[in-house]
Order: structure tokens, then sequence, then C-alpha cells
């Protein structure tokens, strides 16, 4: 609560403390619950200062220690986790800086990079549901990425003591990366992950369904990889012989091992610090029951690392582990129930959806995971190990068959979209879960599916409409949604040219999660303005995921190369228009007034009233498209109004502003692009009028909302 300032988590404190006084009678057990929370936000207000604090760096050059296990490929580099003075932080590079095939499999010890380069700070999010890397960073202690722009001295560090243990743990696992590297692909993608606790950058791209199906906790190195090591020594001790203390020491220290083997992965915390209290236990230092052992390993986890409960890892984690105590009493398909039914909140907050087939995966995938891929795995690398390939293939088919089935469960109509619920909402659905799985009783049953239709209906009862500025970098996308749901229109779809390395468009991606949160899944018309890639470039990809009724083109753009390559290949209904003419939901049509070839000047214009204000979006439209507008329509004065070609100088008119007199202006233009958008030219006749002018580049998304006559802004960045 302290660390994240998650001041929603006030409630289930509040609730602990009532049943704190109602329970316990003795003084001294308050006053000492009271250290202990005292204690903990201390640490955690310590830990937030610690990781807010500015790195000190030595203008000249700067030293940062870095495995080569810890380094991956990306689509503009290379990026790794290192550290500067004392303090871990993301280092990133260029591919022509650093060859880093000179690094793996040969020279797999611990290197320093010198050279010179800039500290930033770790980017949040510049969608409302768009990927938080500055928090992703923060769940690892991180706050700040070093990027070299020159690199002087690249050499092995020399390292003495605990330093040098620890990375020959590391090389030990890059080496076996390495040798994973060459097994068949289905049976390298699991073993890497289950085995070695190594997820390749595409795994959840290759492997679709598993998020969706809520099956990655089958798939995060946690109590699987800590049992089987647990296990496998406690075996071979007693075989042996030895003394159950030595023994158990012994194991204390393994599953250190195995954490820095894993390369600390937060969603191993919690079966190693309960495997260590059950060592405990077991040579009487301590006497716990389960669900106390439960509850200490998440207060321990929680001051070891701040940012487990963060995850969608750690959550399921933390939350099955409950869920296997409370349900142990349960027969194994009804405990599989329970459990499926337990994680489905979590699954509907970071996925906006949820399949009710999921329920049958679980029955079904949990048991088959555990008694066939698991053995089919330590089998097949093993098999691989001996240069047996027939007995190795044979273990990758099956694993591939495995694999096909949860990819045809992610396809299988009936899916469930539930808009972004609130933390508050959360823990209340939480909370009514467990109880209602406890008791198991018909009130509380049905006021949990109460809930979860309220959690999913709410968009249809919400009286306020809404237009979103999506930030797409160097693009256009706006979101128009009427209220209570009715209607649906996307003008323009943003597009970002993807390195040849990446296999995802996650711009698309980041755009559908968005609609999925506000609860849409389908659109019911896309409105491309112009042919420019940026602005019709994600199409394809987003009609992977969102249901798209029609799409509406400038007459004549229907020949060009651009619309056979970027929209006919999507089999969509499209409908061609010229002004004067009305779309879905009285949006008029402005521009253009004749048949075109799609370019900047025959970018569609629309106006559209929303609320007490005039909506005008104009696509690329270039100044004399504008003087034309003027002359033909009386448009409405003091509305919002999104600037032509993200502020260039092309567009905008010195007339076009002193005639429309906007209230409100709207930007939408990339961070240092190229083209250098917003033009200052444009900005200065801005200045001209009172007119408040919003910008992508630095607010982030844009969302103006209105209920009748009331409306207000928001912006992402900053909040305001």
């Amino acid at each position: 609560m302290f660390f994240w300032q998650h001041w929603s988590l006030l409630i289930p404190e509040i609730w602990c403390i009532f049943i704190l006084i109602r329970q316990h009678r003795n003084c001294f057990d308050w006053l000492l619950a009271i250290l202990i929370c005292i204690i903990i936000c201390f640490i955690g207000g310590w830990q937030r200062h610690k990781l807010e604090n500015r790195i000190e760096l030595n203008k000249k050059q700067v030293t940062i220690q870095i495995h080569p296990n810890k380094i991956q490929q990306t689509e503009y580099g290379w990026r790794g986790f290192g550290e500067l003075n004392g303090r871990s932080i993301i280092v990133a590079w260029q591919q022509k800086d650093l060859d880093y095939s000179k690094l793996t499999p040969q020279n797999q010890d611990k290197i320093s990079i010198t050279g010179s380069g800039k500290l930033l700070k770790a980017q949040t999010k510049r969608n409302q549901f768009g990927f938080d890397y500055a928090q992703y960073l923060k769940q690892r202690n991180i706050n700040y990425v070093f990027n070299f722009t020159k690199i002087k001295l690249i050499q092995r560090t020399k390292l003495t003591g605990i330093s040098w243990l620890v990375n020959q743990i590391e090389k030990l696992h890059l080496y076996l990366v390495c040798w994973f590297e060459k097994l068949p692909s289905s049976l390298r993608d699991y073993s890497e992950t289950l085995l070695l606790g190594y997820t390749r950058k595409n795994f959840f791209d290759d492997n679709p369904g598993i998020q969706k199906l809520g099956l990655v906790h089958l798939f995060s190195i946690s109590g699987f990889q800590v049992m089987l090591f647990y296990q496998l020594w406690r075996k071979v001790g007693r075989n042996l012989r030895v003394p159950l203390e030595f023994n158990l020491l012994g194991l204390q220290f393994g599953l250190i091992f195995v954490w820095i083997f894993a390369g600390g992965v937060l969603s191993l915390i919690r079966p190693i610090l309960l495997a260590s209290l059950h060592l405990w236990s077991e040579v009487h230092i301590i006497k716990l029951a389960p669900i106390d052992a439960w509850g200490i390993t998440a207060i321990l986890g929680l001051l070891f690392e701040p940012g487990i409960l963060q995850t969608m890892g750690g959550q399921l984690s933390y939350l099955l582990a409950l869920g296997l105590i409370i349900f142990q009493d349960k027969p194994a398909w009804k405990q599989s129930i329970c459990l499926g039914v337990l994680i489905i909140p979590i699954i509907i907050t970071y996925t906006h959806q949820w399949h009710p087939v999921a329920l049958l995966v679980n029955i079904l995938a949990v048991p088959l995971f555990t008694w066939v891929i698991i053995p089919l795995i330590l089998i097949g690398v093993g098999a691989f190990c001996f240069q047996q390939m027939e007995l190795a293939n044979f273990c990758d088919y099956i694993i591939y068959i495995f694999k096909i089935g949860i990819k045809l469960g992610d396809t299988l109509p009936g899916m469930l979209n539930f808009p972004a619920i609130h933390d508050i909402w959360l823990i209340i659905i939480l909370t009514i879960t467990i109880i209602a799985l406890v008791e198991y009783k018909v009130k509380w049953i049905i006021i949990l599916l109460v809930i979860y239709f309220i959690s999913w209906g709410y968009v249809f009862v919400n009286p306020c409409g809404r237009v979103i500025f999506f930030d797409v970098g160097q693009g256009d996308a706006t979101l128009i949604i009427e209220p209570f749901l009715k209607s649906t229109t996307l003008v323009d779809v943003g597009g970002k040219f993807n390195w040849k390395n990446s296999k995802q468009n996650y711009q698309a991606k980041e755009l559908a999660v968005n609609l999925w949160a506000h609860g849409i899944t389908q659109v019911d018309q896309v409105v491309l303005t112009h042919q420019d890639y940026d602005h019709i470039g994600n199409l394809l990809e987003l009609a992977r995921d969102i249901k798209i009724r029609r799409i509406i083109i400038p007459q004549g753009m229907e020949k060009t190369k651009a619309f056979k390559k970027f929209v006919a290949p999507s089999n969509i209904s499209v409908e061609t228009i010229k002004a004067p003419a009305t779309l879905l939901n009285s949006f008029y049509v402005l521009h253009p007034m004749k048949s075109g070839s799609g370019k900047n000047e025959d970018s569609i214009a629309l106006f559209k009233q929303c609320g007490s204000l005039g909506l005008i979006l104009t696509g690329d439209l270039d100044q004399m498209g504008e003087l034309k507008i003027l002359e033909r329509y009386q448009l409405p004065l003091n509305g919002i109004l999104k600037l032509g070609h993200h502020g260039s100088n092309t567009s905008t008119h010195s007339n076009w502003i002193r005639q429309l007199k906007p209230r409100y202006a709207l930007i939408s233009a990339g961070v240092n692009n190229r083209y250098h958008h917003p033009h200052e030219e444009t900005m200065k006749k801005l200045d001209q009028e009172p007119t408040i002018v919003f910008n992508t580049q630095k607010n982030g998304m844009v969302s103006y909302t209105w209920f009748r006559k009331w409306f207000w802004w928001r912006t992402q960045l900053d909040g305001s």
C-alpha cells in the first residue's frame, strides 16, 4: 500500500483491524500488531525512497557490470539488466556498438562496459491501458535506463567471494540456455520455461491461449521447480543416509542456488520461502499451520520484493496457493473447479476477457500437465542429451499437440469481454468469490453472479459519451463512443513500421486492449481518412482482435496500392464516400468533395456534435481543403478541433483558426518525430486565439467525456 500508493488497500486493512479487535482482547497483541504494521510501512517507504533517488553519474564515462545471461536482442539493438553504482539498471546499446556473439557462448563471464551515454527514467504507459514499462521495471526495483552512445572498453570483471560464486551459477544457467536452444521447438519452449526459468521473448506470442485460458500459472517458474528440486534432494539424501539436519541445511542452501540460477524471478519467492518454512518446521524450530505459513510467505515476499503482487504471475501464484489450502479437503475435480473460479477476477483484470471453456481447460490441463507434459519434458531433454533423437522428437510431437489444443481453446466462440475494473471492485469480487466457494450457498452464488454481470454490463448503462485520442506515436487514432455504448466509431487506426525481427505489432495489440478495456468488442465503423500508413497500417492486425462492421474510405482510395495491401485483405465491407454525406450517428462528412486518390488533400473531414461541443476531425487535410470547407459550410464555433497533419504547417490555415475559434485543439504526433511536428508556425496561429492545446507528445492519451451539457478532460501522462 505504501510502496505502490494503492490506497484502495485501506479497505482490507480496516477489515483486518476489525477482526483483530473482535478476536483478540489482549492489548499486547494489538500493540504488537500495530508495531509490526509501523515497521512494515517504514520499510515500504524506505524502499520507495531508495528506488526513486537519482543515480549520480561520472560525467565523462560510466562503468556498468552485466552478465551475458541477462542480455537480450531487441528491435533496436541490445538490452539487459546491469548494475551501476550498486543499483540495478536497464542497459541498452545499438547493434554496431557491441557484437553480442562474442559474449556467448564462449565468453560467459560477467563483463564491465565502460563508455558514455544518457541516463533516462523508464517510460511510463502513454495510453490508459497500455503496457507500463516503468512499472514493469519498478517491480524489479529498477527506475532508470542507461543508453550507451559510445562504448570505449569491454572487459571481464574480476570477481571474488560471493560475487564469484553467483557468477558461476549464472554461467551455468547461460550454458544450459544455449544448449536448450538446440532442442526441437515445442520441447525447447516448454523445457526452457519450466526447467530453467528462461522465457523466450516471443513465448506467449508463439503459444497463444495460455494467458486467456488462465494457464499462466502452469508456465511460470514457481512451485513445480522448487518442489522437484526439494523432492530430489530429499530422496538422494535418504539414499546416501545423510543425517536429517545436515540434509535440510544443505537443502536450504540448495534453494538459494535455485533462486540465483533462475535469475531471481519474482514468482519463485513464494515457493522458496514456503519450502524454507517447511524445512524449519521439520527440525522443530517453528510450528505453523498451513494458512499461517502462507501469510508469513506473503509478508516476507512483499518485504523482500515489493513488486511480487504487481504481476499477474505473482498474484496467481499466491492466490492459487491460498486456494489449495482452503479447498484441500475437496475431491480433485472440485478443487480444480474452485481454483478455476478463484482466478477469474485476476484474468479479467489483466486480459479483459474470459472464456467459460477456461474452467474445463483448467480441470483437464492441470492433471494432464502434471502427469503427461512434465514427464515428457524430462524424458525428451534426457533423450536429446543421449542423442536419442527419435524419442526426443516423439516427446516434442506430443507437446506440440498439447499446444495446438490450447490454441484451439483460445479460438472457440463465446469469449466474454470485461471492461477495466477498479482495484476496490477487484477486492470486492475476490472477497465474494472466496466466500461463495467456501460457504457454497445459493445466496452467495447469486450475489457473485450479479457482481460479474455488473462488471460485464455496466458500460451499456453508462450515460456518458467519450472521445479518446490515442497516443499511437506519429499517427492518428480517435475513438468516439456514444452514451450507453449505442455505437462506436474509430477514425484512423495508426500505423508503426516494425523492424524485421519483430513478429508482433505491439501498437495494434495495445489499441485492441484499450478497446476491450472500454467494453468494446466490435467497432461499428472505421473511418480511414486517407491512404498514409500512419493512419491505416494497424488495420489488419486490429481486425484480428476486434470485429469491424464496415470501413469507410474517401472516394478513389479503393484504386490505390495502399488500399489493396492494408485494407482489402481484411475482407470487411468497404464504403467509399464524398461530401456531403452523413454517417452512422450523425457524423457529417465535410470533405472530400470529389473523387481523389487517397492522398493528404483527399482526406476525409468529419463533424460531430459531442455534448455541448462540436468535434472536427480532418486527417491530413491541407490548407486548401480547409478553406473549401469554410466556403461551403457554416460550422459552429468554440468546439474541439483536431489539427490536420499532426500540426504540420501544410495544414491549419490562419483563416481556419480565426473563423472556427476552437476552444480546444488536439495534436497527435510522435515524440521526437523526424518531421518536427507540430510546426512552430502552427503553434503561433493557435496562440492568437484563447485555445487550450493538448498534444499526445506531452500528454499521452487524451480523453474527452461528456454528460448532457457537462464535460471534462483527462490526460494520461500528468493525470490532469
